[in-house]
C-alpha cells in the first residue's frame, strides 16, 4: 500500500477506534498488517518545523538588531551556545519524534547562521560556497547519526545550494555524490517520500552540473531543447531504476513511476511547444553514453516485460542516432505526449487511480491547446486533431460507464 494511503488509513483507524466502530485489538492488528504504529507520539511535524523555522528567524533578527553593540567574543559565545543549546534540547526529546526533529532542524539552521556570522565577525571565508559546504557537512553528521529523513533532506538542500553555486562558478564538484549516496543510505533505513523526491531531483541536477562544466559543455548554448533532451534521458533512467527498486520497496517504486509520469508529461508539453532546431552537437558529444545506458535499460525492460517502456526508448534512440530536429521533433513529441496521456487515463480507469486519470485527461487537453496554437489558420489539420481527441474522450467515457455498471 502506498505511504499516502497508509497515512490516511492510520487517521481513519484512530477515528474508528475512538468512535467504537472497531475495538483496540482489531485496530492494532490492521495497523500491524500494514506496518503502521497507531501509538506514535508527537504533534504535527510539519507545523513544528514551520514554527521552529520562524523561531530561528526571530532569534537571528533580534541578534542582528543589536549586533554591532555586542563585543566580538560575546557574539561568538552566544552563537556557539545557542547552537549547542538547541541540539542538546533535541537530544533530551528523542522519545518524541516530531519535537526532536523540529529542534534538530532548528539547530542546523542555527549552525548555518553561526558559520555565516562568525565568518563575518572575523572577516574570513571570502569564498562563500565553502561556508555552505561546512553547513552541509555538519548537518550530514547529525543526519547519519540519527538516520532522520527530514534532517537528511535538509542536508541535501544545504549541499545542493553549495553544488549549484560551484557549478555556476564553473567548478564541477564530484564530492556532491557523497551527499547523494548518504541520502540513498538513509532511504534504505527509513522510509520517506520527501527525501526520495529531493534525492531524485539532485541526482538530475548533478548530471546537469557535470554537462555544464565540461571543457566543451554539451549544453553550451543552454537551449531548452538540450535540457529537455537530457531530462527525458534522466526520467527513463528513474523509471528503469523503479523496476529494480520495486523488488525491495513497492512504495518507493510507485512514487518513482509517478515522478516519471508527472515530469515526463510536463517536459513533453514543453518539448512539443518549443521550436526544436538541429541537435547535432549534443548527439555527437554524448550519444555513445546515452546508447550504453539505453542498452542496459532495454535489457531490463525485456526482462520485466515493459513493452511501452521499450517503445519510448526506441524513439529516444532514433533521435540520438539521427539528427532529427524541426518538424520531426515536434511531431514525435506530440505522439509521445498523446500516448502518455492516453496511457495514464486508461490506467487510472482500470486501477481506480483518480489522480492518474485526471492528469492523463489534463495532458491530452494541454496537447490539444498547444497544437491548436500551432495550427491556427490550418483548419483541416485542426479539425482532424480535435476529431482524434473527441474519439479518445468518448472511449474513456465509455470505459467509465462500463465500470459503473460492473
Amino acid at each position: 500500500m502506498s505511504i499516502f494511503f497508509k497515512e490516511k488509513l492510520k487517521d481513519e483507524l484512530i477515528k474508528w477506534q475512538n468512535s467504537g466502530i472497531v475495538d483496540k485489538n482489531t485496530a492494532q492488528n490492521i495497523a500491524k498488517f500494514y506496518d503502521m504504529n497507531l501509538n506514535a507520539k508527537g504533534s504535527n511535524l510539519a507545523l513544528n518545523l514551520i514554527a521552529y523555522s520562524f523561531l530561528a528567524l526571530s532569534l537571528i533578527v533580534l541578534i542582528g538588531a543589536n549586533w554591532e553593540e555586542i563585543p566580538r567574543f560575546i557574539r561568538v559565545v552566544m552563537l556557539v551556545g545557542l547552537t549547542l543549546g538547541v541540539h542538546i534540547a533535541g537530544f533530551t526529546k528523542l522519545e518524541n519524534y516530531s519535537t526532536s526533529t523540529a529542534l534538530f532542524f532548528l539547530g542546523n539552521l542555527c549552525f548555518a547562521s553561526s558559520i555565516i556570522l562568525i565568518a563575518q565577525i572575523y572577516s574570513i571565508g571570502e569564498y562563500m560556497s565553502d561556508g555552505v559546504l561546512w553547513m552541509a557537512i555538519g548537518s550530514l553528521a547529525l543526519s547519519l547519526a540519527l538516520l532522520n529523513p527530514i534532517l537528511m533532506t535538509q542536508t541535501l538542500i544545504f549541499a545542493g545550494v553549495w553544488f549549484v553555486v560551484e557549478t555556476f562558478l564553473g567548478n564541477f564538484q564530484p564530492f556532491f555524490i557523497v551527499f547523494l549516496l548518504c541520502g540513498v543510505y538513509a532511504l534504505c533505513k527509513k522510509s520517506s517520500l520527501v527525501l526520495l523526491a529531493w534525492t531524485l531531483a539532485w541526482f538530475y541536477l548533478f548530471g546537469v552540473g557535470y554537462f555544464l562544466t565540461l571543457p566543451e559543455p554539451i549544453f553550451s548554448s543552454y537551449t531548452a531543447n538540450e535540457i529537455i533532451y537530457y531530462t527525458f534521458f534522466s526520467l527513463l533512467v528513474i523509471y528503469g531504476a523503479s523496476l529494480v527498486v520495486g523488488k525491495f520497496s513497492k512504495d518507493y517504486a510507485s512514487f518513482m513511476v509517478k515522478f516519471t509520469l508527472f515530469f515526463g508529461s510536463i517536459f513533453l508539453m514543453i518539448a512539443t511547444a518549443v521550436n526544436a532546431e538541429s541537435l547535432d552537437d549534443i548527439y555527437t558529444k554524448s550519444s555513445y553514453v546515452y546508447l550504453v545506458v539505453l542498452a542496459v535499460l532495454t535489457v531490463g525492460a525485456i526482462i520485466y516485460k515493459k513493452f511501452a517502456f521499450l517503445l519510448f526508448m526506441a524513439v529516444f534512440a532514433i533521435f540520438i542516432t539521427l539528427d532529427l530536429g524541426g518538424i520531426y521533433f515536434k511531431v514525435t513529441t506530440s505522439f509521445l505526449l498523446f500516448g502518455l496521456g492516453f496511457f495514464m487515463s486508461k490506467n487510472g480507469l482500470v486501477y481506480g487511480r483518480s489522480w492518474e486519470f485526471r492528469f492523463g485527461v489534463f495532458t491530452l487537453f494541454m496537447l490539444a491547446l498547444i497544437r491548436y496554437i500551432d495550427l491556427v489558420g490550418d483548419y483541416i489539420g485542426a479539425s482532424l486533431l480535435f476529431l482524434v481527441f473527441a474519439v479518445v474522450i468518448l472511449f474513456l467515457s465509455k470505459k467509465i460507464e462500463e465500470r459503473k455498471n460492473v
